[in-house]
């Protein structure tokens, strides 16, 4: 079988927009799908045959417009090498320096995807043998978490490989901390809201009342456990969920609730503070009960203050008499 027509086929070239990214990224794609159709051990004139028809009618018109001697024409890798020059044009290093340098990891950025964002930005830079230094530098200079590069500052000797290995150990071992660190009664949390948001509610009518709450409303399979006010228990919304549906109150002998959640009780001591009140009006009116008889009968004067003297000739109270 030909795997020509089993592996799909990178596409045409993109030539609108950026050129030199497009043809890089569609490069790589085509490396990869000669390799797995073994176009790669083809003759030349095929591979050249296959490019041309691999690039479409705009990668095409590119292609025309590169010069190639009559030798050259007939050499693949030359041809390939002609039409980046053609693509990429000549590479600004210090520009392809500075992307591969002020590239950061994002806060939510992973690892792998920052070490292979540098990966690639480091093609491009000519570093020779400095690369693998300068690639670890940049790992530890770029990297968001702090803790992280405090570490790696503090190892001796620290390789590229040693500094890949530290930094995906840490990461994972951050996300599982951050697992294990919930709570007991957090994981028995989320795991009452799980069983409760995939609970499948049976189906009932519209409007029926096996399928209405206390004010009528319909209970939905998206509700979380409340506190029901009749049993002082934790249930989904809904009459037929609540365990004091149809039984007796030990405390008024009502229907449809706990003793625990029983009104009578309000009432009650409503009523004990009342008739506690009533009995303090009546200490107070009491009082003159308890005056001397003589005070309660003392004679009006009018208004006008007189003194008055009692049997013994000693002064008594001051007493009004009325005009």
């Amino acid at each position: 079988m030909d795997l020509r027509y089993v592996i799909p086929h990178p596409g045409p070239l993109t030539v609108s927009g950026d050129l030199a990214t497009n043809w890089k990224n569609w490069k790589r794609h085509y490396e990869n799908y000669e390799v797995a159709t073994k176009l790669n051990k083809e003759e030349h004139s095929i591979r050249i045959a296959a490019l041309r028809a691999a690039l479409g009618v705009a990668g095409c018109d590119v292609y025309d417009g590169i010069t190639l001697s009559e030798d050259d024409a007939k050499s693949y890798p030359v041809v390939l090498k002609k039409m980046e020059e053609r693509c990429v044009g000549k590479i600004n290093i210090i520009y392809e320096r500075y992307c591969f340098f002020s590239r950061s990891q994002a806060s939510n950025e992973s690892f792998n995807t920052y070490y292979e964002q540098l990966r690639r930005l480091i093609k491009t830079c000519d570093f020779k043998t400095l690369e693998d230094e300068l690639l670890r530098d940049k790992i530890v200079c770029g990297i968001s978490d702090v803790v992280l590069r405090r570490k790696l500052l503090q190892e001796t000797g620290l390789t590229l490989d040693s500094c890949i290995s530290s930094c995906r150990l840490f990461e994972s071992t951050a996300l599982q901390m951050e697992k294990m660190t919930l709570t007991s009664d957090d994981v028995a949390i989320h795991a009452i809201q799980n069983k409760y948001k995939q609970r499948k509610w049976p189906p009932a009518e519209r409007g029926s009342k096996m399928n209405r709450g206390y004010d009528g409303s319909t209970p939905q399979s998206e509700e979380l456990p409340k506190i029901c006010k009749f049993c002082r228990k934790v249930h989904v919304f809904g009459r037929r969920y609540c365990p004091a549906n149809g039984k007796t109150c030990s405390r008024c002998n009502g229907k449809d609730h706990f003793a625990v959640a029983c009104q009578a009780t309000v009432m009650m001591i409503s009523a004990d503070r009342i008739e506690s009140d009533e009995e303090e009006d009546d200490e107070v009116l009491s009082f003159e009960h308890m005056a001397p008889t003589a005070f309660r009968n003392q004679p009006s004067t009018g208004g006008v203050h007189e003194k008055t003297e009692d049997s013994a000739g000693r002064p008594g109270r001051n007493h009004a008499r009325r005009g």
